[in-house]
């Protein structure tokens, strides 16, 4: 079979009431859980030991996962999570300072670029040519969008951010951020990491209630890629939406819907 090369295009963001009414229904069960925990830790406190259990491959994993794993390879997942928690109020602050002081210039990229380097420790920087994942193992590779699109993507994130970061948790909102900023792929290193900590932000999430995103995201055997990529493809959003929920829900120690 023949490599090929699959070129990504800006995203569409989701709109609420274009969704199914179950995932609706999602999503204010587990809006109303991250409210509910705002100030206290999660009782599921390491999501690890429940990732190798049926019942997670049952919540996570996707029809396709058998598929999908056969033609990536697994990597053993490192240690991502206790940085990202230590990054996610600083990189709040970074955000509604940002929000706050709009009459300071700051382009859209320099606040994403400023936003990686907390994460990362080091000086994050802007990508300058086209970026694209590893191949699969017959050499076929997704390419981000290209470097004509990515500053309108950056300033339409930028917007979406100003407009929709409160004080409330938003699953949807967290969502649409964290897919935008994958579907740019701006940053040279850490746009999952920023991506996770920026879910986390908009879920009101704090260093105490840190969600651990990654561990749910490796360990589900693609689960989360494919619907990621249905979202970036073919505005399908219900199922990487329901997928973030079944998060919450599995954090909070609830039954699912």
């Amino acid at each position: 079979m023949d490599s090929k090369v699959y070129k990504r295009t800006p995203i569409k963001y989701p709109i609420l009431d274009k969704l199914l009414p179950e995932t609706r229904d999602y999503l204010s069960q587990a809006n109303s859980i991250l409210r509910e925990f705002s100030k206290k830790n999660w009782p599921l406190q390491d999501p690890r030991a429940f990732c190798t259990t049926e019942k997670f491959n049952e919540l996570f994993r996707h029809p396709l996962s058998d598929h999908y794993s056969a033609w990536n390879d697994y990597r053993v997942p490192d240690e991502r999570t206790n940085n990202e928690r230590d990054a996610v109020e600083p990189v709040e602050t970074l955000l509604r300072n940002h929000i706050a002081n709009a009459d300071v210039k700051c382009k859209p990229s320099e606040l994403f670029q400023e936003s990686s380097s907390l994460v990362l420790g080091i000086d994050s920087k802007i990508r300058s040519g086209s970026i694209g994942v590893c191949q699969d193992i017959n050499g076929s590779r997704v390419i981000f969008i290209s470097q004509e699109e990515l500053n309108p993507a950056l300033n339409k994130l930028e917007k979406y951010i100003k407009n929709k970061l409160t004080t409330s948790p938003d699953i949807l909102g967290a969502v649409t951020v964290a897919a935008a900023l994958l579907n740019a792929h701006p940053l040279t290193d850490g746009n999952g990491r920023l991506s996770r900590i920026l879910m986390n932000v908009f879920f009101q999430c704090r260093r105490h209630n840190y969600v651990p995103l990654y561990e749910f995201h490796t360990n589900s055997a693609g689960g989360f890629v494919i619907r990621l990529r249905a979202a970036e493809i073919f505005n399908e959003w219900d199922e990487i939406v329901q997928f973030y929920c079944r998060v919450i829900f599995c954090m909070a120690c609830r039954d699912i819907g």
